[in-house]
């Protein structure tokens, strides 16, 4: 119950969204050829770059022990 309380796993899940939404999306079809690989470029960029934040916060959160529950889970699977 606790962890639903705690704001760091809000930020994560959000953080989590965007970089799924950068991954995996696609330009509209109708873009010129340079404006559809600037468009995929971009938002591949951005979603690689919510992944390594997403990554960050993780291991920063650990280490000073902010998500506990999540700190236990990754130790069980290991």
């Amino acid at each position: 119950m606790k962890a639903l309380t705690n704001w760091r796993y809000y930020i994560l899940l959000i953080i989590a969204g965007i970089a799924t939404l950068g991954i995996f999306s696609v330009p509209d079809d109708n873009l010129s050829m340079i404006d559809w690989m600037k468009c995929l470029l971009i938002s591949k960029a951005i979603g690689v770059s919510a992944f390594l934040a997403y990554i960050k916060l993780i291991k920063i959160w650990e280490k000073r022990n902010l998500i506990p529950e999540l700190s236990n889970l990754i130790k069980e699977d290991e």
